[in-house]
């Protein structure tokens, strides 16, 4: 008895999880509803924002990956960007899966 209601809550829990998750993916339905003006100011907003967000990214491996070695460098960092792409892919199957 006692299982069935713990499956029952993590079922429910997992249920909600999911339903969150899509209200809070629910952001482009909100930028089509802008005017074509906003949209375009957002547009440039973000664009300054991902460029800004790369450069401080890339800057800080540099100085923290290999710093004398750019070959060595770029090697461990293109595989901890797979491996990070990778295990956020598997993540959003499985809490997007049901």
């Amino acid at each position: 008895m006692k299982s069935d209601v713990e499956a029952e809550v993590k079922k429910d829990v997992k249920q909600e999880v999911r339903a969150d998750m899509r209200r809070n993916f629910n952001l482009l339905d909100r930028f089509h509803g802008l005017a074509y003006s906003h949209k375009i100011i957002f547009s440039i907003l973000v664009g300054v924002g991902v460029v800004s967000f790369w450069r401080g990214v890339w800057l800080l491996m540099d100085m923290a990956f290999f710093p004398g070695n750019d070959i060595i460098s770029g090697l461990f960092s293109t595989l901890l960007g797979l491996t990070i792409l990778a295990a956020s892919g598997a993540m959003i199957r499985v809490l997007t899966s049901g």
